[in-house]
């Protein structure tokens, strides 16, 4: 028997499994960009599941981490988000993330 997915570690969305050809991967019906990806045998998907249900939310500390990460341009992909005006970068947006759950634990 599979066992039961839990919800979205990231932001408590609903998730289900989808089967490929040789992959199975779990993702969030919610924030699509969410998602777990297996290949493998018949067991593909037992294994995708056990490994979504281990997943944990990052810790502030992990996304401010990230945007260092992302901040570097020796090591940063060439990418943004573009939220109409101004240019966003993806450290930008890790570390607002990282602000509100800093301000969420506050209240």
């Amino acid at each position: 028997m599979t066992e039961t997915l839990k919800p979205c570690p990231f932001c408590g969305g609903e998730a289900h499994t989808i089967k490929g050809d040789e992959t199975v991967w779990v993702q969030c019906t919610q924030v699509k960009m969410h998602r777990l990806i297996v290949s493998g045998d018949n067991n593909a998907e037992a294994e995708a599941i056990a490994a979504w249900n281990r997943r944990t939310a990052p810790t502030p500390e992990t996304l401010e981490a990230w945007a260092e990460w992302f901040d570097d341009p020796s090591k940063s992909p060439k990418i943004g988000v573009s939220l109409a005006t101004p240019f966003v970068t993806p450290g930008y947006l890790l570390r607002e993330i990282a602000r509100r759950l800093r301000a969420a634990k506050e209240e």
